[in-house]
């Protein structure tokens, strides 16, 4: 993350977004929170399950429950 922010704040940006969901890392808001981003928006999305889709593997993201 270190490099990511190095590269990112060497181009002539004023902000720098990243979006996380459920189906990232539970830790995931917890280490861009200590690598210094703040939230900014919370909001509730709804879209179709990825591994419903085949967009991922049906085993990915154990730690989310599968809503068919």
């Amino acid at each position: 993350m270190n490099r990511a922010l190095e590269l990112a704040w060497a181009r002539p940006i004023s902000r720098f977004w990243v979006h996380t969901c459920t189906l990232d890392h539970p830790a995931a808001l917890a280490f861009y929170q200590r690598s210094g981003f703040t939230v900014f928006k919370r909001g509730v999305e709804v879209d179709d399950d990825p591994r419903l889709t085949g967009k991922l593997r049906r085993d990915a993201v154990a730690h989310h429950p599968v809503i068919a």
